[in-house]
């Protein structure tokens, strides 16, 4: 009889966590039951997997050589693992699609979804809306299908693509002195308050495109509500300028007494990626991709 395939996962799980406690804990079983399952797997194989005292557990030489056979059997557990909720949403006829909270100001991803729903009328579209960390992990662990991505974005376990691109651009008062440029210069902001989004809404995205700003003293505020960077610009009052990307500016400008301004030198470009994971996926999900990338070179 072989070794049983579930005790084997269980095994690169301890192996991975090199703690009976840490591995109960991730597999969501009593910690006494666990390590009964490992013994039980050393008598069955006739090897001794770990070495376990009192102050820690480590892995044997078999127990090395073991893990590094069982780890394409652990990755292809856990494809499965990913791929069930993605296929059982194709069988209900839904695509789960993660966007930020600005994405209705995109109008490349407004697009991109209203045709694909107008091409597939049976299908429900469902935008699950999240920040740029937890878009990735719902991807991560299958809960999403695919997500818009506001980059710079680059990782290994995703397949991705540039829908579209734009800029950081400046929202103000109209009757600030700014206001009067047609461009405003970077040394310009010296002596100004500049509100930003907080870096843990997109930590790449931050240290791509504000940091520099702070590098070159720009005093940089960040304002803990990233949908609300007007909050803070009244009339007459103009000791506050708020950055936006381009698709946000647009809608900012759009509210009485505020315009929006581009930096000179402009800022570095920011694009917004369509990103899926690498690996099995489903019809339903190739045909938005395809969809996606017909847009994207459309224009």
């Amino acid at each position: 009889m072989g070794l049983p395939i579930r005790s084997v996962l269980q095994f690169v799980v301890v192996a991975e966590e090199l703690s009976f406690t840490r591995a109960a804990a991730r597999l969501g079983v009593a910690q006494p039951w666990l390590s009964a399952r490992i013994q039980a797997l050393e008598k069955q194989a006739g090897l001794r997997l770990f070495i376990r005292n009192t102050r820690k557990v480590e892995l044997t030489d078999e127990g090395r050589i073991l893990l590094e056979a069982a780890g394409p059997l652990a990755a292809a557990a856990d494809a499965i693992e990913r791929l069930l909720p993605p296929l059982r949403r194709s069988l209900e006829g839904t695509l789960k699609l993660g966007t930020p909270p600005y994405g209705m100001n995109v109008p490349e991803r407004v697009a991109l979804v209203r045709s694909f729903a107008l091409a597939e009328p049976d299908i429900s579209v469902d935008l699950d809306v999240g920040w740029t960390p937890v878009l990735i992990e719902r991807l991560e662990a299958g809960e999403l299908d695919a997500a818009f991505i506001t980059g710079p974005f680059a990782d290994d376990r995703f397949d991705e693509f540039t829908l579209c691109d734009t800029e950081m651009e400046l929202l103000m008062n109209a009757d600030d002195p700014l206001a009067g440029l047609d461009s405003v210069p970077l040394d310009a902001l010296a002596n100004r308050v500049v509100t930003a989004f907080t870096r843990s809404v997109n930590p790449p995205l931050y240290d791509y495109l504000i940091a520099p700003l702070a590098a070159r003293g720009i005093t940089i505020v960040q304002n803990p509500e990233p949908q609300d960077l007007l909050r803070g610009l009244r009339p007459g009052e103009n000791e506050v300028i708020a950055t936006q990307l381009g698709w946000s500016a647009r809608e900012g400008a759009k509210v009485p007494g505020v315009v929006r301004r581009p930096l000179t030198p402009p800022t570095r470009r920011v694009s917004l990626h369509v990103v899926r994971r690498k690996g099995p996926t489903t019809p339903l999900l190739n045909r938005f991709w395809h969809q996606a990338l017909a847009l994207r070179n459309a224009r």
